[in-house]
């Protein structure tokens, strides 16, 4: 599939995928997402710590 074939997918240009492609600026989630769905793909988005999350330690009392 050509950048030209993704943007018509996606209604813009292919300037526009050129530049998603080579990463240039930071797009929205919402235009990873319709990327993805242009190429037949999906997004999954994880978050996860990247150092362990401390306890609370606080006693409960009743």
């Amino acid at each position: 599939m050509t950048q030209t074939d993704v943007a018509k997918l996606m209604e813009t240009h292919q300037s526009v995928i050129s530049d998603f492609e080579l990463m240039g600026g930071s797009p929205k989630i919402q235009i990873i997402q319709r990327y993805a769905r242009a190429v037949g793909y999906r997004v999954l988005l994880e978050l996860a710590p990247t150092t362990p999350v401390a306890q609370d330690t606080k006693a409960t009392t009743s």
